[in-house]
């Protein structure tokens, strides 16, 4: 429906920056409330806003067939309406106040963060042009609509990505930090690692469905997972540079992104030649895996985490073999595919524990500290 309208778009950019406007209001707000411990208040309203502004969306693009724009104004309604809601709630903790103390400090802060944003906007912008001009306007019509379908993890890793700096902000002061850091990265990648994984089993038809009525898009479905795992990947990085966040040492982090930023680049130039869409993909997962190690490393120096690394990359390693071996299933299409989805569910699940990433002692202790994290307590 989207595709085929034919619109006005003379306004699109406006409506498109106020609605972020909206978002960036409801961000901060629920930052606040994450950190004064409303975790209700914080759960309810990152639903609302979220699920209220893609309802809309439908609603405008259904019903009153605005075409793009309507996406944008279900986003600029619902945003709007719950940084209202949100606004009035903390009315009475708003000062209208200028600090150039603080507006110095989040700028000292901030700033060293503008090149990690740039290098991520090339790793995730560059592919589907370099696509379109070295490989074929088909390999890049591919590649955006797998983009699409893999921010389904979005859907794991985008509440623990608004709650994070937050919680782990929050608790920064507590003798245990350093555990609970280290148990948080361990248990974001198994669930993401998991979830990566089912989400492959069953993408194949939920491509099909995406790309119903446009011919020659038909393999995508192959290469979602690794976009994913990209996704889950640069999550992650925020956990395990902590330390470099707590220090203010943000500068780190950006030197790390723009390593793995060049890295991609001429990946891609080297790659996409001879691998086509594979080419991009794998140097998805190459450049955020560069970023990961090389800020857990500066992140050690700084501010030990027990995130037994180690562990990590072996049980990584078993993973991808285990999607690689579900891709070569899928590209042949062998029969009994489900078998293999089991075999492979059961050695990645037998790795958690085989590597030592968990173990029934660490299920008793999230037991322990789960009722700790929920509330002001």
């Amino acid at each position: 429906m989207v595709y085929d309208h034919n619109g006005d778009y003379t306004y699109l950019l406006a409506v498109a920056f106020l609605a972020t406007v909206g978002a960036i209001i409801i961000q901060h707000l629920l930052g606040y409330a994450r950190y004064a411990g409303r975790v209700w208040l914080f759960n309810i309203f990152s639903m609302a806003y979220v699920i209220g502004s893609n309802l809309l969306s439908l609603y405008y693009v259904i019903v009153q067939k605005d075409g793009v724009m309507g996406i944008f104004y279900g986003q600029l309604v619902g945003q709007t309406a719950v940084a209202v809601l949100l606004l009035i709630i903390f009315r009475k903790e708003l000062v209208l106040k200028f600090s150039r103390k603080h507006l110095s400090e989040l700028i000292k802060y901030g700033a060293p963060l503008l090149p990690t944003l740039m290098a991520f906007w090339a790793m995730s912008s560059i592919s589907r042009p370099m696509l379109y001009h070295m490989s074929s306007i088909n390999d890049a019509a591919i590649y955006e609509a797998m983009m699409r379908l893999a921010s389904i993890i979005v859907l794991v890793t985008s509440p623990f990505q608004l709650a994070w700096r937050p919680f782990s902000m929050s608790i920064k002061d507590r003798e245990d930090a350093p555990q609970l850091y280290g148990l948080v990265g361990r248990g974001l990648l198994v669930v993401g690692t998991l979830a990566v994984m089912l989400l492959a089993f069953v993408m194949e038809p939920i491509y099909q469905l995406f790309t119903t009525g446009k011919p020659g898009l038909g393999s995508g479905y192959l290469y979602v997972w690794a976009l994913s795992l990209g996704t889950l990947f640069n999550v992650l990085h925020t956990v395990f540079g902590v330390g470099l966040l707590i220090k203010k040492k943000t500068k780190i982090i950006s030197r790390g992104f723009m390593i793995a930023a060049v890295v991609y680049v001429v990946g891609c130039l080297l790659l996409i030649p001879l691998f086509r869409i594979w080419g991009a993909v794998s140097m998805t997962v190459v450049a955020y895996l560069i970023v990961i190690i090389y800020v857990y490393t500066q992140n050690q120096k700084e501010y030990p985490v027990d995130f037994r690394f180690r562990a990590m990359l072996i049980y990584l390693t078993i993973f991808l073999a285990a999607m690689i071996g579900v891709t070569w299933v899928q590209s042949n299409e062998l029969p009994n595919a489900w078998a293999y989805y089991l075999i492979a569910l059961g050695v990645t699940v037998a790795a958690v524990f085989a590597t030592g990433l968990f173990s029934v002692r660490s299920f008793r202790q999230i037991g322990r500290l789960l009722p700790k994290l929920g509330g002001k307590g």
